[in-house]
């Protein structure tokens, strides 16, 4: 039935049936969320992308319609109107496909979870459901609030208490597996955007030593990872999301140094100057999210 499913969405794709393709996918959103194939995972890319494509093309011909009639224009309004609707069912059902997800890695996951990643897990299941809207049954948001209860009333033992900018535990800390540190970088990647779109200068200092004393309770090669793994995503011309862990953790220029180096870009090598090129960079950040 899955490999059925993805096959009739690749070949919608080739088709260029949109209304096909919203259906599809939307199926494999809700009844194939998990466990997919790399070709699986591809194939719903490429039908995500060709939607995307399917809008932009509905509203250029909206713009270059040049039909003077009110006909034509409310034509191409409820075109483009029908378009974004299905883009926003389908980022409904993507949303839910990942919320369901994460439930039940949570279910099978938590109590092996160090505190603040488990927080972080729970905080992106709420951003999900959020995401999701109405698709979330009142079964699936209990489920949801019983975590958000239990990510309150867990406390940090050992680990809340290395104080904040002080850096890694005297301890090293052992390495951790693939999908652990990818899990955390996508974590890290959400909670670095909801922090640029604040644009408080109070939010993004305090919020970002947290992620910062996060990311040194991990091994320092895993630490790197992480940190290539947040910006896996980011363009050349795109500010780094990372500028707000270097702007707020002082102890670790090195660390953001050589990340910047790795992807092609400049820090100045004086103390004073790399803060005031973080400052920049976090500033370009929060322009950038507020476009």
């Amino acid at each position: 039935m899955r490999a059925d499913l993805f096959g009739r969405l690749a070949q919608a794709v080739r088709d260029g049936a949109s209304e096909e393709v919203i259906s599809l996918l939307t199926q494999a959103d809700r009844k194939a969320a998990r466990e997919r194939t790399l070709e699986q995972h591809d194939i719903a890319r490429q039908a995500a992308a060709f939607l995307k494509d399917e809008k932009r093309r509905a509203a250029q011909a909206a713009r270059e319609s040049g039909v003077p009639g009110p006909v034509a224009r409310t034509r191409a309004r409820a075109r483009v109107e029908t378009v974004v609707k299905r883009a926003q069912s389908l980022r409904e059902s993507q949303a839910h496909g990942r919320m369901l997800d994460l439930l039940d890695r949570l279910g099978r996951e938590a109590d092996q979870l160090p505190v603040r990643e488990f927080r972080y897990r729970v905080f992106t299941l709420s951003k999900e459901a959020e995401r999701a809207g109405a698709l979330v049954t009142a079964e699936e948001a209990r489920a949801v609030e019983g975590w958000l209860a239990r990510a309150e009333q867990s406390d940090g033992g050992a680990e809340a208490a290395v104080p904040p900018g002080t850096g890694a535990p005297t301890v090293p800390a052992a390495r951790r597996p693939a999908p652990v540190l990818a899990e955390t970088a996508a974590s890290m990647r959400s909670m670095l955007k909801l922090i640029a779109r604040s644009g408080s200068a109070v939010s993004t200092l305090k919020h970002g030593r947290a992620l910062a004393d996060d990311l040194h309770r991990l091994h320092p090669e895993d630490q790197v990872q992480v940190l290539m793994a947040i910006e896996d995503s980011t363009r050349s011309k795109e500010p780094l999301l990372c500028s707000v862990l270097a702007l707020a953790d002082t102890a670790s220029p090195a660390l953001y140094r050589d990340l910047a180096a790795s992807l092609g870009r400049q820090v100045p090598a004086g103390a004073s100057e790399a803060d005031e090129h973080w400052q920049a960079e976090v500033l370009r950040l929060q322009q950038y999210f507020h476009r």
